[in-house]
């Protein structure tokens, strides 16, 4: 993976995780030796999705304006997100870009963000962990949903739909912050015939 045709300053220098919305690699900035996470998302996410589109009568024009407006909106919601570059409880985004893919019809989406440590990672090593380390994170991350939901840029009302122990980050100030916020509601609902939102496990019980 080459990134430095869209940050020509930052050099990915090792994987470290993937998701459903994608793989996480770790880079660096050679010019001022900052650290950060680049996380990299193919639309569409499931590459069957062509096939579905071409079963269903759709030309490839027709397959590339849809897969256009998926990724038009979901890179429109990260740089949403950037603008809370920043807040405590709250991933900071420090860029995003498109690129659209040479060899088959679908995009590219690179967010470059702080680089932090997994909470499941920062537990593993603490555990067990403290009455107050549950209702720090509890807090912490209440907080992060209060934001979003109360003071958006241009009041738009922001839910996470996936929150879950892997989206959750610890920086060195000691602040549990929310990861992907805003991402997993429009990912989810680019993908033919899928209803259901978020991580199975996580979920709340239908009623």
């Amino acid at each position: 993976m080459d990134i430095t045709k869209i940050w020509p300053d930052w050099t990915i220098t090792e994987h470290i995780g993937h998701g459903r919305y994608g793989n996480v690699y770790k880079t660096i900035s050679a010019d001022i030796g900052a650290v950060a996470a680049v996380k990299v998302i193919s639309v569409p996410l499931d590459p069957n999705d062509i096939a579905k589109h071409r079963r269903y009568g759709k030309t490839d024009d027709e397959i590339r304006d849809i897969v256009r407006k998926q990724a038009d909106r979901l890179i429109g919601e990260i740089r949403v997100m950037q603008k809370f570059k920043g807040i405590t409880n709250i991933v900071s985004i420090e860029d995003s870009a498109l690129r659209e893919k040479e060899d088959s019809i679908g995009y590219d989406i690179y967010i470059r963000m702080e680089f932090l440590t997994p909470m499941t990672q920062h537990i593993a090593e603490i555990f067990p962990l403290t009455d107050e380390d549950v209702v720090k994170i509890g807090c912490d991350i209440c907080t992060a949903l209060e934001i979003c939901h109360k003071e958006t840029p241009n009041k738009r009302v922001i839910i996470h739909r996936d929150i879950k122990p892997e989206n959750i980050f610890i920086a060195p100030s000691g602040a549990y912050k929310l990861g992907d916020f805003g991402i997993a509601k429009v990912v989810e609902e680019t993908r033919i015939g899928l209803s259901r939102k978020g991580t199975y496990t996580y979920m709340a019980p239908e009623v």
